[in-house]
């Protein structure tokens, strides 16, 4: 079986993913399903298509499929740059990729939930802005992973990934999972909401539906005050969107059901204050 992608276009990326994840049988023997990617370059690839894809292939593996990738220039930059039969072949939960603008695939798991913002931090001032407060940054990936593993039920099938462009200074983030979405979780505590309002319910601060003992909010406030005024959070969950900065929210519905939680965001980090203490450091070396 094969299943095309031949567009980078958010909807219609999104469109197929949920289409695909539709197929829910186990196939009556080893059944290949090969991953094609015609016309599309690597370069065009953003965090919400791998994040996304990623579910996608989890979901199959759980189905016992065989799954492989077409040998187009985008499935050998999964396959060698991003190294993606190890996180399935090798049951690995993070590799280090070849690109090293990207901090690679993570799939999300209970007991390594703060280990991957620290890492993010510890990696971009390592390499790139080492005299940068990068707090935030580490804040925001850490809710969006506390976000996922305590609201979503997603037992499992949910990736991060993240990828800095160096030319304009842009960390892009998205955070996909494979649960019952944000929409229908917030809706177990305010059933007479529609899933547009139960996002806009979602992102309000400190707003909790105290799945967890220790939960004092979904932390999507959180997230959203990190993103640096120029550009926007997204979420796309069950059948509706919204996108919202430091100013406005806005949310719509969906001409189709997203069989999960889409969580997406930028920020510019040449906009990020110096870390003061950074400043005086000296090396003795």
């Amino acid at each position: 079986m094969d299943l095309a992608f031949n567009t980078y276009k958010r909807e219609d990326w999104l469109r197929s993913i949920s289409e695909y994840s539709q197929i829910r049988q186990e196939p009556a023997n080893s059944e290949q399903l090969i991953f094609r990617f015609d016309n599309l370059v690597a370069s065009e690839l953003k965090p919400i298509h791998i994040a996304s894809l990623a579910c996608l292939i989890e979901h199959f593996s759980r189905l016992r499929y065989t799954v492989c990738l077409d040998r187009t220039e985008v499935g050998r930059y999964l396959f060698d740059s991003l190294k993606f039969r190890e996180y399935w072949a090798g049951k690995r939960t993070y590799t280090i990729a070849n690109d090293k603008s990207v901090l690679n695939l993570w799939h999300i798991t209970d007991n390594e939930k703060e280990l991957y913002g620290q890492y993010v931090k510890e990696y971009l001032q390592n390499h790139f802005w080492k005299k940068k407060d990068l707090t935030s940054v580490q804040s925001s990936i850490t809710e969006a992973c506390y976000n996922t593993l305590d609201h979503s039920n997603a037992e499992g099938n949910a990736f991060s990934f993240i990828k800095y462009d160096r030319d304009s200074h842009l960390l892009g983030n998205a955070v996909c999972d494979f649960g019952i979405g944000i929409a229908e979780s917030v809706k177990s505590v305010y059933p007479e909401l529609s899933d547009e309002d139960a996002l806009l319910k979602a992102i309000e601060v400190k707003f909790t539906i105290k799945s967890k003992s220790y939960n004092s909010g979904m932390g999507l406030d959180i997230i959203k005050s990190s993103v640096t005024d120029d550009k926007n959070m997204v979420i796309i969950s069950n059948r509706a969107f919204l996108i919202a900065d430091n100013q406005k929210e806005i949310s719509r519905p969906l001409e189709f059901s997203f069989p999960g939680t889409l969580l997406s965001y930028d920020i510019n980090l040449s906009k990020y204050d110096d870390d003061e203490e950074r400043l005086y450091e000296v090396s003795l070396f």
